[in-house]
């Protein structure tokens, strides 16, 4: 019996303009096998025949550009190395990105970036979506995606059709082995804490602060942090 294969989407992460080693991190050095979000973007949405590319996001803006447009310039810029890569002509490539991009300039962080795709993708039949992030922001990335996934009816279909393929790139001066996860405890054979909740609570100041541009107040808060952490080191 014959299937129909079905529609995919791949969405590709913004990054705010100011971000430190933007370039880097957006293209990378494919020509020598560092891939950037947008080359890995596309030659997954190329490979796949993807039905979407959705670009992210609205969250910052330069010369009346927002992130999500930046990027899909960077590509058409970059088309003819994006086709090489791709294994196929600049027209064909070009055509294709046009046909298929979708640029949100609206999302303002990775929750309302992933929940926006996920609509584009219901309303136009597709039920397969590959996130691309950068490879530092991958860990937050699916747990975002599986959240909504998994807790919110709404988009229950994508539960088991969502895949990752991450840049080879990082936020600079960051190892993998920098992201630190909390999860709730789980274990019996450790003392149950709930180490993950203080950590939100942690993260929850320290955004109050920095949306609020208090540099004086994260400062305080890190620096008592920081001395509470000293007194219990070994």
């Amino acid at each position: 019996m014959n299937k129909m294969t079905p529609k995919s989407a791949v969405l590709i992460h913004g990054l705010h303009l100011e971000a430190n080693g933007w370039e880097s991190l957006v293209w990378g050095d494919p020509e020598h096998g560092t891939y950037g979000t947008i080359p890995r973007g596309i030659l997954e949405a190329w490979k796949t025949s993807a039905h979407l590319i959705y670009w992210g996001t609205g969250a910052s803006e330069r010369d009346g550009k927002k992130e999500a447009e930046w990027m899909y310039d960077r590509a058409i810029l970059g088309i003819a190395q994006l086709a090489t890569l791709c294994g196929t002509d600049v027209e064909s490539l070009q055509s294709f990105l046009k046909d298929q991009s979708v640029k949100d300039t609206e999302a303002k962080d990775t929750n309302t970036e992933i929940r926006a795709c996920y609509d584009v993708c219901i309303e136009r039949g597709i039920d397969q979506l590959t996130l691309i992030p950068y490879a530092s922001q991958a860990p937050l990335a699916a747990r975002r995606a599986l959240w909504m996934a998994l807790e919110d009816e709404k988009y229950s279909s994508f539960k088991h059709k969502i895949t990752i393929a991450p840049s080879d790139t990082r936020y600079v001066g960051v190892s993998m082995q920098d992201i630190v996860i909390f999860t709730p405890p789980h274990r019996g054979d450790r003392i149950a804490n709930p180490s993950h909740t203080l950590a939100r609570r942690t993260l929850d100041v320290i955004q109050h602060y920095s949306k609020a541009s208090d540099k004086e107040g994260v400062a305080n808060f890190l620096a008592e942090w920081d001395a509470l952490l000293k007194k219990f080191e070994k």
